[in-house]
């Protein structure tokens, strides 16, 4: 398998719900580093599992709409706690539905998104789109 990847960076804040997390209850800003993977079997003939242009520009337009927001006021949040697992997963799901985009010839049959929170704490979702 081919593996490959991007990473940016989100500056967008949220507070923790639901229990007595403390500071963290608190509304709070965080430099999150996004790491994107793409996994598939196959390149295509220029030696490329897929365009890295195309995937940069999907990701960057995705966070762009995410920079400098509040996570617990984003749609379908509501109500929810928004961890760094749960920014993971809207973010791969973001990415995934816009596969066409990124992956017009279907290659990849796997792609990871890593969300560091801080130097040491970091959650990921995988999707087989």
């Amino acid at each position: 398998m081919y593996r490959i990847g991007v990473i940016r960076t989100l500056g967008a804040s949220h507070y923790l719900t639901g229990a007595d997390f403390g500071a963290e209850g608190r509304l709070h800003p965080h430099d999150y580093r996004v790491e994107w993977t793409l996994t598939g079997p196959e390149l295509d003939a220029l030696g490329f599992l897929v365009n890295l242009e195309l995937v940069t520009a999907t990701l960057e337009g995705l966070l762009a709409g995410l920079e400098g927001r509040t996570l617990n006021d984003l749609p379908g949040w509501k109500g929810l706690n928004p961890s760094v697992e749960r920014l993971a997963r809207h973010l791969a799901d973001h990415l995934a539905g816009a596969k066409a985009r990124w992956d017009p010839e279907s290659r990849v049959t796997e792609l990871e998104v890593k969300v560091w929170e801080n130097p040491t704490a970091w959650a990921s979702w995988t999707a087989r789109p």
